[in-house]
Formats: C-alpha cells, sequence, structure tokens
C-alpha cells in the first residue's frame, strides 16, 4: 500500500446484496469488488451481528456489515448512514 493510501476493505454480505440488486449484473459486480479485500463472516462477526440486532434493531445485513466493521476496527463508508446509526461504537463516513 502506497502512503497516503486506505486500504479498501468490504464485507461478504456486502457482495450478496450487489449480486441481488436487479439492475447491476454480476460480472460488473466481480469487476467492481476485484481490487479489495472481502471480509467474511465469522463467528465473533455474527455473534456481534446477533447483539446489535437485539439492542439496535438493526435488519440482519446492516447488523452483519456494521459487525464486520467493527469486530475489524474499520470506518464504515455507506450511502445509507440512517441505517446504521444504531450500531453504538461504529465509526461511519457518508459516502458520495
Amino acid at each position: 500500500m502506497q502512503p497516503g493510501r486506505e486500504r479498501v476493505l468490504y464485507s461478504v454480505v456486502t457482495r450478496c446484496e450487489l449480486v441481488a440488486g436487479r439492475e447491476i449484473e454480476e460480472e460488473t459486480v466481480q469487476r467492481l469488488l476485484e481490487p479489495f479485500e472481502e471480509v467474511p463472516v465469522d463467528r465473533p462477526v455474527a455473534e456481534r451481528a446477533g447483539r446489535l440486532r437485539r439492542a439496535g434493531g438493526l435488519r440482519t445485513p446492516d447488523a452483519l456489515i456494521a459487525a464486520t466493521a467493527l469486530e475489524h476496527h474499520l470506518v464504515l463508508v455507506t450511502r445509507n448512514t440512517r441505517d446504521f446509526r444504531p450500531a453504538r461504537g461504529l465509526t461511519l463516513r457518508p459516502s458520495i
């Protein structure tokens, strides 16, 4: 990684949501995500997501994405900051 550049990671749940999109082709999703590092859902992420759902009422996909960011000490960049606000301790940065 070059100085001044940030690593870009994404949750495997994000891949699921993009592939499910009606107007996006899977090949486009593959090309879009290819240069970035995918973070899987493991036991700590799943358990934290469950606690986020219970405490803040997040939907399961949002809870898994938020838990991934929290467990890996990442900033979550999203256009949908409203749905992630209940996730205590999560650092959000609005995307363009």
